[in-house]
């Protein structure tokens, strides 16, 4: 589950719940700041520093959506086809299963983007395989199954879930999650060896990246002061001329 909490310039929040969309702030001009709110596994919420976004209000706005929308809405359209096609080829309908993966496949390629979207291509791929294991029921139950499971699982937490042996769609994959993964691998051949230690993987983190702990906080601070510089130079500018 997913909160988003808004916070306009005049200091009342508005708590979102979660969903594809947008929070549509009509005819609301000024500062805003968004935190998102997770609950996890284990029930406690967990917080995201607060982004601040300046919006302006015109006569005659217009409704334009940005790429990261777009390939959101699509990625979402598309999971749940992909649940359709399993939930399908599970009762031994592999035709109209094969159909809806084939639909989804198709319906990426409709998407209007300037660059393309490291989750759509991705999308496409997972997307190809499951064509494949749509095949044959033999070929469904042996992997198909198991890869449509895995996918539904990594979009719906957007998470990064191995696939086996295919290591080439990693959606969601971070520096961390493939350090994990080394580690398991490392272990699958020689369980003897002791891996190394949470308190080890932050040093080598803080080796590779030493900014890596307070770059979130730090670039939210400094578009605090941004902003606040860029009001004292509004009320400058808008004091009465002698």
């Amino acid at each position: 589950m997913t909160l988003a909490v808004i916070s306009n310039s005049s200091g009342v929040n508005s708590p979102k719940g979660s969903g594809v969309g947008a929070w549509v702030l009509s005819g609301v001009s000024g500062m805003f700041k968004v935190s998102l709110w997770r609950r996890g596994e284990t029930g406690n919420l967990t917080s995201t520093n607060p982004s601040v976004f300046r919006v302006t209000r015109s006569n005659s706005p217009v409704t334009q959506q940005t790429d990261a929308t777009k390939a959101e809405i699509k990625r979402v359209e598309t999971l749940e086809l992909m649940k359709e096609a399993r939930a399908l080829a599970d009762k031994n309908n592999l035709e109209d299963a094969l159909n809806k993966a084939v639909k989804a496949r198709n319906m990426l390629e409709d998407i209007d983007l300037k660059k393309p979207n490291s989750v759509i291509e991705t999308l496409k791929q997972e997307l190809d395989e499951m064509v494949k294991f749509l095949q044959s029921e033999e070929t469904y139950k042996n992997k198909g199954r198991s890869f449509a499971c895995c996918s539904e699982t990594c979009h719906d937490r957007q998470r990064f879930a191995s696939r086996g042996k295919d290591e080439n769609i990693r959606p969601y994959a971070t520096p961390r999650m493939d350090t994990y993964f080394e580690q398991a691998k490392e272990f699958e051949k020689d369980p003897s060896k002791p891996l190394p230690t949470a308190a080890d993987d932050e040093k080598q983190e803080l080796l590779a990246d030493p900014l890596a702990g307070i770059a979130p906080s730090l670039s939210h601070y400094l578009e605090v002061a941004i902003d606040a510089l860029k009001n004292i130079q509004r009320i400058v500018n808008q004091r009465p001329k002698v």
